[in-house]
């Protein structure tokens, strides 16, 4: 029999109608992300070899994962179909898992398996989310449309989960002008197919990535559609609002990406009650374009004012900041005293192509 290879394993764990999820989630958790084990070590194991590398299993709990697991090539030709059709399968475990996700939501929440196509590179750049209502007014509309099309083929990454209105205007705009893109969709690839079409030229040429953290054939559902906004919420850098239709605490996903330093902004052109909302939960104002690319562009300052500040020589108090010509000088040295997050490297490498870096 040919071993299931990594990839089914995570998807038959997490999909197999026998296996509690959330179970899942705490065993495959304690396994491969604390003790960075392959799941497919655990494949080959005997029940009494299962159980104790698994602790958390009963003798019955054991012996279904022990099934599912040898059961995965089924998983694995699942993917095979879907290989073919471009979609490949992120885990939990995976470099490429955003790390937005890591950092603001527990993991109950956290989607352990994530169909996609597209430019998987993509998760790593900072995303701005441009949503809103379901139903805007002209104003509003061609205000969203007018941001994505400036942001959209500059540096920076649009996010949305391409919700009627606002979320899919902006989308749709940014794309045709040529912009980045990461899309996550509230329902399976197998039910998938105009979003697939509308965005098949930006795939090919390596500008967008969709992603489903739901089973190929699952259909939309409300719950499905507050779960893709929470994900879209807490994946994004920078919440753009233009005529939101509730409130800070009805927002999915808000108050964790609040916490965690997302910046949000809201256009002012909408209702003033939400704008008031907003506003005192944090959300800062912005009225064209070109205030908004000030903004977005500011939530990039601090992270290297992070690094050029307070590195000066105790003996020398009067030498001013260190200064760094590149982004990785400046990661060598901050490595010196402890590990540097992720999101701050990559932020230090998008303000040395932004030029940043070096200057007086």
């Amino acid at each position: 029999m040919t071993a299931p290879s990594e990839k089914a394993c995570w998807l038959a764990l997490m999909t197999d109608h026998r296996i509690d999820r959330s179970q899942a989630k705490a065993v495959i958790y304690g396994w491969a992300i604390e003790r960075q084990q392959r799941l497919g070590d655990l494949v080959d194991l005997q029940p009494a070899a299962l159980r104790e590398s698994l602790p958390d299993l009963d003798e019955a709990q054991a012996a279904v994962w022990r099934q599912v697991l040898h059961e995965a090539a089924d998983a694995d030709r699942l993917l095979a179909s879907w290989r073919q059709q471009g979609v490949d399968l992120i885990t939990r475990a995976d470099a490429a898992y955003p790390e937005n996700w890591v950092e603001r939501l527990a993991e109950r929440w956290l989607p352990y398996v994530l169909f996609y196509r597209g430019n998987v590179e993509l998760l790593a750049n900072p995303a701005v989310c441009l949503a809103g209502a379901e139903e805007p007014g002209e104003e509003a509309g061609a205000a969203v449309e007018e941001v994505a099309e400036r942001l959209g083929p500059g540096s920076h990454v649009l996010l949305g989960g391409y919700g009627q209105g606002i979320d899919r205007r902006g989308l749709v705009a940014g794309t045709q002008a040529l912009g980045r893109s990461i899309v996550i969709l509230p329902l399976g690839f197998a039910h998938a197919g105009p979003i697939m079409r509308a965005g098949q030229l930006a795939i090919d040429q390596g500008r967008r990535i969709e992603l489903s953290p739901f089973e190929p054939e699952a259909t939309y559902t409300p719950a499905l559609g507050r779960a893709r906004s929470l994900l879209v919420t807490t994946l994004a850098e920078v919440l753009a609002l233009f005529e939101p239709q509730v409130g800070p605490a009805e927002w999915p996903g808000y108050e964790p990406f609040a916490q965690h330093g997302g910046l949000a902004l809201i256009w002012q052109g909408g209702a003033a009650e939400m704008q008031t909302a907003w506003q005192a939960a944090g959300a800062r104002a912005f009225v064209g374009v070109d205030a908004i690319e000030r903004e977005i562009a500011g939530r990039l300052l601090p992270a290297v004012e992070e690094i050029l500040l307070d590195e000066e020589d105790e003996d020398a108090p009067d030498a001013g900041p260190a200064q760094f010509d590149d982004a990785e000088s400046a990661i060598r040295r901050l490595s010196e005293t402890g590990r540097v997050p992720d999101a701050l490297a990559r932020r230090l490498r998008e303000a040395e192509e932004r030029g940043w870096l070096g200057e007086e």
